[in-house]
């Protein structure tokens, strides 16, 4: 352990390597290989609450822009402006992982039914399912030319670890701040996206191949103050009462707002107790 706090190491570094560890030995212990846990009393480093990265969700705009400005940017991580300007956007619009991305080939798209998809087998994704994402129809022309000229069955994208750095790169030439921001977090703005296109919350978890709602609305589906004053706006006019209602009634016994109006005989002192009769003895 020292030795990796000496390559300075977060301490959710440290803490996956001494899951991984923990779970090594007890499986020894577990299949007769070793008599005891030799970590079974070895406890897991804490991990400070500050230090945990927290992701953000980039807006439609700084997505656009970073897209836009990475197409027509030179060449880096051994791929083209354009090729990292393609992974950025499938990234963006199907949520998936950077590892499953790099996976994909032209073989795992079929843009020819009525409903385009890219698809993954469970050997590609990280949690040993199959994925089938559907694609937004508008970027189905101009995915198919780059398509086409890339080989069938070789992966669209070199194995490029560093994509955090990539990205931070690309991010700062589009004029974006790029410290609250990391590759994952485009599958944070995927979710985000479609929750705030309206998804339900099946479709958002579906879509985000996600089993605990409390993951995708908690941690990935991430609100904005402005976000939220739209969907304020989209509230019902409660001082509806000042736009002309049309002779419609809103009263008891079909009265309109015009025969509510308090009569002028009755808004004046009545000398012969006209009322009093009507009302009855007190």
């Amino acid at each position: 352990m020292k030795v990796l706090r000496d390559q300075n190491l977060s301490d959710q570094t440290l803490n996956h390597y001494a899951v991984v560890w923990k779970s090594f030995t007890k499986w020894l212990e577990t299949d007769l290989r070793t008599e005891t846990n030799k970590l079974a009393k070895f406890k897991l480093p804490k991990i400070r609450k500050d230090m945990v990265a927290k992701r953000s969700a980039m807006t439609s705009d700084q997505t656009i822009r970073l897209i836009a400005t990475t197409r027509a940017s030179k060449s880096r991580c051994r791929m083209s402006g354009e090729d990292r300007s393609w992974l950025y956007l499938l990234a963006a619009i199907t949520g998936l992982r950077r590892g499953e991305l790099q996976s994909l080939t032209p073989g795992s798209f079929n843009l020819v039914g009525d409903i385009p998809v890219v698809s993954l087998p469970g050997t590609a994704t990280k949690n040993g399912e199959p994925a089938v994402q559907p694609l937004p129809g508008h970027v189905v022309q101009e995915l198919r030319s780059w398509l086409s000229s890339r080989s069938v069955d070789r992966p669209l994208w070199p194995p490029e670890r560093n994509t955090a750095l990539m990205i931070r790169a690309d991010l700062k030439a589009a004029g974006i701040d790029p410290e609250p921001f990391d590759f994952h977090c485009l599958r944070h703005s995927y979710t985000t996206q479609i929750s705030q296109c309206g998804g339900s919350v099946k479709d958002t978890m579906e879509l985000s191949r996600h089993h605990d709602p409390n993951l995708t609305f908690n941690i990935y589906a991430h609100s904005r103050l402005e976000d939220r004053a739209h969907v304020v706006d989209r509230m019902p006019d409660l001082l509806a009462h000042t736009l002309p209602m049309n002779g419609v009634s809103t009263g008891l016994n079909g009265a309109t707002p015009e025969s509510m109006k308090p009569s002028p005989e009755w808004s004046q002192v009545d000398p012969l107790g006209h009322v009093d009769r009507l009302r009855g003895p007190k």
